[in-house]
């Protein structure tokens, strides 16, 4: 906050008019109106006696205080693209600059402003010189590439990125994406899908597009699996089979296989303690399992490198031990003594 803004609130607070303030300091009631609208700054030898009657200290006054919580950051970011929003480019731009020179040290603000500009201004208002908006962006975002926190260094390397494919920096963007760490929770494969795309480098694209779908999808169906799961553990089974179809579907449509397709099913019916159904599912899923990798078969899959086994007797043994761990974390006591049950492990 800077100091026009701290006396007209420290005045407030106290209750004081700016003619009663100005009577404290034997100055004018227009003085006090320059300080308070920022036209003017008081006077060096009036500052302590103005600290007095505000009933703070100098380094309040001053501004000298801690640098701003994350809390406040979020806070004063959401408020700044507001008025970016509702009142226009030119004064929402401003407040933003006047925000970064109040608090020039701030990463995380210096980030939240950089990366605004760049998601709405340079879509909402697109007559503004965009050259010398992006290079004010960019100048932003490096500012806080030396940054300690991880976090904030890879939001600001993804929005670099994003400038830099939008200008066709297509090297020095992939060089960005080199100083990216190999986590799950970045976006960095989407970027690099964006950076392959803009270069029609399909062949690239199309690898990291397939990858990431089964990754993702992996991670989609434990959270579905565990969805069906707790709604048999609170006897919600109707919620449990829709669940389970719902599962089965989206396995078909993304091409994960008869072994996907049926995994809920089974577990449902296990629940259910419906002997035909179990088995049906359990004998469909050990014959789909030895062809879950045939990504050549599919639409969606078929750039990914095949996954190449020792041999076909090491992967047979592979597929049946994931068989036999989904059975063994399933109580299926009710079908061990079916023959076709003894005949599916045979």
């Amino acid at each position: 906050m800077q100091i026009d803004k701290i006396i007209k609130q420290k005045r407030q607070e106290r209750g004081f008019t700016q003619e009663q303030l100005a009577t404290y300091l034997n100055i004018t009631a227009p003085a006090v109106n320059k300080w308070e609208n920022g036209h003017a700054y008081p006077d060096i030898t009036l500052l302590p006696s103005l600290a007095r009657a505000l009933k703070i200290d100098l380094n309040t006054l001053l501004s000298f205080k801690e640098d701003l919580s994350e809390t406040e950051v979020h806070s004063l970011v959401t408020e700044l693209g507001e008025t970016l929003v509702k009142k226009g480019f030119a004064v929402g731009h401003e407040q933003i600059q006047e925000a970064l020179r109040e608090h020039p040290s701030n990463e995380l603000l210096m980030l939240h402003c950089g990366v605004m500009l760049h998601g709405i201004a340079l879509n909402m208002y697109p007559e503004e010189d965009t050259k010398e908006l992006q290079t004010e962006i960019k100048n932003m975002l490096e500012r806080v590439l030396v940054s300690e926190n991880q976090d904030i260094r890879t939001q600001a390397v993804n929005t670099l990125i994003l400038i830099l494919i939008s200008e066709e920096g297509f090297e020095e963007a992939e060089k960005l994406l080199k100083t990216l760490p190999d986590v799950a929770d970045n976006n960095k494969p989407v970027t690099l899908m964006n950076l392959y795309m803009k270069k029609k480098d399909y062949k690239q694209a199309l690898e990291i597009c397939e990858s990431y779908i089964l990754a993702k999808m992996g991670q989609v169906l434990s959270a579905l699996f565990n969805l069906e799961g707790i709604a048999i553990s609170e006897g919600r089974f109707e919620d449990a089979k829709e669940i389970a179809t719902r599962i089965k579907d989206a396995s078909a449509a993304l091409e994960l296989g008869v072994y996907y397709e049926n995994t809920p099913l089974f577990v449902y019916a296990v629940a259910m303690k419906d002997k035909e159904k179990t088995l049906s599912t359990l004998r469909a899923m050990k014959k789909g399992i030895r062809t879950w990798f045939d990504y050549e078969k599919t639409v969606i899959y078929k750039h990914l490198p095949s996954q190449n086994f020792r041999n076909e007797e090491d992967n047979a043994v592979m597929m049946d031990m994931m068989i036999k761990t989904l059975v063994k974390e399933n109580d299926i006591d009710f079908i061990k003594d079916e023959k076709e049950y003894k005949e599916i492990f045979l």
